[in-house]
């Protein structure tokens, strides 16, 4: 069975599938979910080949953070915009900062399309990490996890660890 999204070369869902047993019961990484914001509005009025393009690079900043941190590339595309990878519990807040500045902001029918990230222990708390801040615990607009919020959730998440 194939295990690599053809589009992006992340693993795919069989390939999480596997790893997130693993991943959700070792309490030395965090899952971090995102996914790219604005997307299917900037899709609608430009066109799929932007939107193919914006996911490859969401890809692409995802791996280059963790080269750029020192960890292995252990990033899962599970379908359309939305990613999810492991990282070491000590790197997410660099890793996360990382991706989001090698991502950056791409201007397309008169909105950025960026991405946002949510930390947790499994896959679960950090879709749930997500979509609130998508849901705006930023007074109702999207906003970025930048590195001192992950560095807060995953201080928070090794305590719940630890306990």
């Amino acid at each position: 069975m194939a295990e690599t999204d053809p589009m992006t070369g992340a693993g795919n869902r069989a390939a999480w599938s596997r790893a997130q047993i693993t991943a959700e019961t070792d309490p030395n990484v965090s899952i971090v979910a995102f996914d790219v914001n604005n997307l299917k509005a900037a899709n609608d009025l430009v066109g799929h080949h932007f939107g193919d393009e914006m996911i490859t690079n969401a890809s692409n900043a995802a791996a280059g953070a963790a080269q750029e941190v020192g960890v292995a590339n252990r990033l899962f595309r599970l379908g359309g915009d939305e990613f999810v990878a492991i990282v070491p519990n000590d790197r997410v807040a660099q890793y996360i900062d990382a991706a989001e500045r090698l991502y950056g902001g791409h201007e397309a029918g008169g909105y950025t399309v960026s991405i946002t990230g949510g930390v947790g222990n499994t896959l679960e708390e950090a879709d749930h990490a997500l979509r609130a801040i998508k849901a705006g615990r930023n007074g109702g607009a999207y906003r970025n996890l930048g590195p001192q919020d992950a560095a807060q959730e995953a201080a928070q998440l090794t305590k719940q660890q630890a306990v």
